[in-house]
């Protein structure tokens, strides 16, 4: 069945190889979307461990022009539509008038096939069991069904978030950027709410990322979620300065079932060289505030001895920071990181 995800714009190339680790067949992608073939059992996989998804769609058809719009006739609409409520939620269009207006006219097309194929359609606006999305890509409507509602970005486990931290999807499109390999060493720095290390953590185990509740479909009734044992490799360290972010770290990894995969520490910067070892680390990723930028010439002096050659180091910073590169150190790459309406600088350096 074809399948979609959508994204944050820029992410789409990640979610295809993050698509692909999952052995489902990418078939296409535009701005914010990927589209993949698979069955159901894998369709609920990326469902539970897509760490880029920001919904998973059953795609119903893509359009250049609402005029246009016509849905599948044969479409299980029976297995799903039944004893479901729903609504339509349409996305990256401008105006409320303008969603509801679109939202109207879908509506009567499906209904259309709906009645055509006896089943009933109940649309409910506050408490839907399920979306029927139109995103619109910029130059196209993309329409599918998202039987989870929630954004997937939206971690269950951060439950206790930092105002500074990023959502599940960025921090894990951080993670990716850094370099960082399931199975080498990663360490942490100024970790917030502690989500970069547990997105590391979940990619490395292989747990899922969250549960999703599909019981009310009979659509699923032959479908299971995949079980296997899940493993750590390698190892992940990560740290900061206050005990409020320390703790806060801890209880959200033991949310995401990842609290024995990774050593949250609470210490300072200038400790690095007593608490590891050596060149111990493979990669690291250090979330610099306004508060920490005065403290760069020490986080070279600690990476300079824990870090091992060539190994990555990806600093997240505001957009009007500057970073002075240690000679031991050479820039890879800079980019940015957008959140919401603020921009973020990522910086790629690997260690000569």
């Amino acid at each position: 069945m074809k399948s979609c995800i959508l994204t944050h714009p820029g992410f789409e190339d990640l979610a295809k190889e993050e698509l692909t680790r999952f052995g489902v067949s990418v078939s296409g992608s535009g701005t914010s979307t990927v589209f993949f073939d698979s069955n159901k059992e894998q369709y609920l996989h990326v469902m539970r461990h897509s760490q880029l998804a920001r919904r998973c769609l059953l795609h119903l058809g893509t359009f250049s022009d609402l005029k246009d719009v016509t849905f599948p006739t044969d479409f299980p609409y029976a297995d799903i539509f039944t004893n479901n409520t729903f609504k339509i939620e349409v996305e990256n269009v401008k105006g409320q008038e303008n969603r509801i207006a679109i939202a109207k006219d879908v509506a009567g097309k499906l209904f259309e096939v709906l009645k055509g194929k006896n089943v009933e359609g109940t649309l409910e606006l506050k408490e839907p069991a399920f979306f029927v999305v139109v995103f619109h890509t910029g130059t196209e409507y993309v329409i599918g069904i998202d039987f989870s509602v929630e954004e997937l970005n939206i971690r269950q486990y951060r439950v206790f978030p930092h105002s500074g931290s990023f959502k599940g999807d960025h921090s894990f499109y951080v993670v990716a950027k850094s370099g960082y390999q399931p199975g080498s060493n990663l360490l942490v720095g100024f970790m917030k709410d502690g989500s970069f290390a547990i997105e590391a953590g979940l990619r490395t185990t292989g747990k899922p990322v969250r549960e999703v509740d599909v019981s009310s479909f009979s659509f699923f009734a032959d479908s299971k979620f995949s079980h296997k044992k899940y493993e750590m490799s390698g190892s992940i360290f990560a740290f900061d300065e206050t005990t409020q972010n320390f703790l806060a770290s801890r209880k959200n990894a033991k949310l995401a079932s990842v609290q024995d995969d990774i050593t949250f520490q609470k210490m300072s910067i200038e400790d690095l060289d007593v608490k590891y070892e050596k060149e111990q680390f493979d990669t690291a990723i250090f979330h610099i505030t306004t508060k920490d930028e005065s403290k760069i010439n020490e986080i070279w002096y600690q990476l300079s001895y824990v870090m091992k050659k060539d190994g990555n180091v990806l600093f997240v910073t505001r957009e009007k920071a500057t970073l002075s590169i240690s000679s031991k150190f050479e820039l890879v790459s800079k980019g940015e990181l957008a959140k919401g309406e603020s921009v973020h600088l990522v910086w790629l350096c690997k260690k000569l």
